[in-house]
């Protein structure tokens, strides 16, 4: 649900409500790592920076959490 625009930011709202600062970055930082363009336009910007490593990390991550997506949908994973 936090790769999920407006789902995520609904999530990070609840959580700073209820006082939970930390995992509401956390939410977000998760957001931007994992989101379809959100996630690409982040790695671009960690390379424009000169931070390689980061921009390979948000890729790897966004990655990862497409093939658990796909591997979760009944007739194209292995759900």
């Amino acid at each position: 649900a936090e790769s999920i625009p407006v789902v995520s930011q609904a999530i990070s709202l609840g959580q700073v409500v209820a006082g939970d600062h930390e995992g509401a970055r956390h939410t977000q930082e998760n957001f931007s790592r994992t989101c379809v363009g959100v996630s690409q336009v982040r790695s671009l910007v960690e390379v424009s920076m000169g931070d390689q490593e980061a921009a390979l990390h948000t890729q790897m991550e966004f990655a990862s959490n497409m093939n658990d997506a796909v591997d979760a949908t009944p007739g194209l994973g292995h759900a």
